[in-house]
């Protein structure tokens, strides 16, 4: 289990360090979306922390992808959740019952956790997610990896936002 704590060293590095980098992260029965920032401006540290948060979910080829957006706030990222690359013990855990999710802001140079927001994702959406992730298991990781980068390829985090099945509004 790691432990999060604001103004430490996260306790995984950044695989592209000194650059921006969006990944997600499988706890039990949940994720945390880590924003690896290069050079966080203290604006957006604010956004991040106190805006109004726009959490979009478009599934395709059973791999959920989320975009995160913020309201007042031109600043947008995106990421995919990929269980089949995950071992056995993993997908067991993160396919437990549960709705926490963690956005993780993240200086991409210092790997300093800058701040957490803490999330009660809806039922409804938290269940599609992980309904998406068990079907992926009938492939080998690389196929949904593959898969998923084809149509990030095509489609920007606009065009993820726009085609969300699932759009939810978190106030801060």
């Amino acid at each position: 289990m790691l432990i999060y704590e604001t103004n430490s060293t996260f306790p995984i590095k950044n695989p592209t360090p000194g650059q921006t980098y969006i990944t997600t992260l499988l706890a039990v029965n949940s994720f945390d979306i880590c924003a690896h920032i290069k050079d966080p401006t203290p604006s957006e540290i604010r956004v991040f922390k106190e805006n109004d948060l726009f959490f979009n979910i478009y599934f395709e080829k059973d791999i959920p992808f989320i975009s995160i957006a913020y309201s007042n706030s031109p600043w947008t990222y995106d990421c995919t959740i990929n269980l089949a690359i995950e071992n056995v013990e993993t997908r067991e855990a993160f396919l437990q019952q549960g709705n926490i999710v963690n956005l993780l802001l993240i200086d991409a140079q210092t790997n300093l956790l800058i701040a957490i927001r803490t999330l009660g994702m809806y039922q409804d959406g938290m269940s599609a997610i992980k309904e998406a992730c068990k079907n992926q298991l009938v492939k080998e990781g690389f196929e949904v990896k593959r898969d998923a980068d084809i149509i990030l390829n095509v489609n920007s985090t606009q065009d993820l936002i726009r085609k969300s099945q699932i759009k939810y509004r978190f106030r801060k």
